[in-house]
């Protein structure tokens, strides 16, 4: 862990992290209000599949059990 944390690049990492601490959480917060019981999280699904597209991720689908995909 010591020599993680003298990486620059991990020190970097951690830092955006931080400062994008309030952002994350109220997605997160978005994500986990809509109800998404077993079996039924098509909702969630979409709101994944939307925030992927709005990131530039290529090729975003939702396969047969709801998980969602993308590429760089």
């Amino acid at each position: 862990m010591k020599t993680l944390l003298e990486q620059k690049s991990v020190l970097k990492a951690l830092e955006y992290l931080e400062k994008d601490d309030e952002r994350t959480l109220a997605e997160l917060m978005e994500l986990c209000i809509i109800p998404a019981p077993s079996n039924d999280e098509g909702k969630r699904a979409e709101y994944a599949k939307r925030k992927f597209e709005e990131i530039g991720l290529q090729d975003v689908y939702i396969d047969e059990v709801l998980n969602v995909h993308g590429g760089c």
